[in-house]
């Protein structure tokens, strides 16, 4: 780990120059607390269920949030997935267009009120889905900060 300084702040962080998501700790008298995940890549939350849509083994999933690569769908119990499956049955609706894609399961954290946020990356996406999700993110991201 890397030690850094920050507004008179001593934190590390894990592979700074390299890893896409980095695991920030604060020092607090010789214990070191988790204060947050930074991430480098925009995740969209979803509102509008309408215009995106998530199906797995012809079951529907409820989105969280979405990035051009990969997607966090809401679980309401665990088990239903594990860490590190493949999924070869998405089906993803953006906008009225269907993608059939594969991806695999690459986390699974506890959410709100008992329920489970399911991290999955999309594996051999081609490249319409990824400018399709791309598009809709980024005209998403635009309304959601103006």
């Amino acid at each position: 780990m890397n030690s850094k300084k920050s507004d008179g702040i001593d934190f590390e962080v894990d592979d700074i120059e390299k890893s896409l998501n980095k695991t920030v700790y604060v020092s607090l008298e010789n214990n070191w607390e988790l204060k947050g995940i930074v991430r480098q890549y925009f995740r969209l939350p979803v509102s509008n269920p309408d215009e995106i849509k998530l199906q797995i083994n012809d079951q529907q999933y409820n989105i969280i949030d979405i990035l051009s690569w990969g997607i966090g769908i809401h679980l309401p119990r665990p088990g239903i997935f594990s860490v590190g499956v493949e999924l070869d049955s998405i089906k993803l609706t953006v906008q009225g267009k269907i993608f059939k894609l594969h991806g695999c399961v690459v986390h699974i954290s506890p959410y709100e009120y008992g329920n489970y946020h399911c991290g999955i990356k999309f594996i051999d996406q081609d490249e319409e889905s990824e400018r399709i999700i791309s598009e809709y993110i980024k005209i998403n991201r635009t309304k959601l900060f103006s």
